[in-house]
């Protein structure tokens, strides 16, 4: 069975899917998680969330984040890890920004910033 866990830490709630044994799609604006598509079996792991500012990806090669629904800036700072609307994420290797919004996409290489996944910003809007 697939496993997550809510930590909270002194920085705040963080959502922790280390230990799924699949990758994960988290999206942002749905507040909705679920296990890629691609497995046997896709399974939701978590039906909404609120307050979070943190997110740990699976490990998993194919992790994925989905933006809000609003024009965002998206700062990677390390390497499948950054910043994007308040929340800082590691471990996720693909960024995907909201349809028919403006997605800003930044490295940070003095600290790090490095995606191993893709980039997509998303259908409709001017993302850079």
């Amino acid at each position: 069975t697939e496993h997550w866990e809510l930590v909270t830490t002194i920085q705040g709630d963080t959502l922790d899917y280390s230990a799924v044994t699949n990758s994960v799609i988290i999206n942002l604006a749905t507040g909705l998680v679920k296990t890629s598509a691609d497995t046997p079996q896709s399974l939701t792991l978590t039906h909404n969330f609120t307050n979070i500012q943190h997110l740990i990806g699976s490990g998993q090669a194919e992790d994925e984040l989905i933006g809000s629904a609003v024009a965002t800036r998206w700062d990677i700072t390390g390497s499948n890890a950054g910043d994007v609307s308040g929340i800082h994420f590691r471990d996720i290797e693909n960024l995907t920004g909201a349809a028919e919004v403006d997605d800003m996409f930044v490295f940070n290489v003095s600290s790090g910033g490095t995606l191993s996944g893709n980039i997509d910003g998303g259908i409709g809007g001017y993302d850079n």
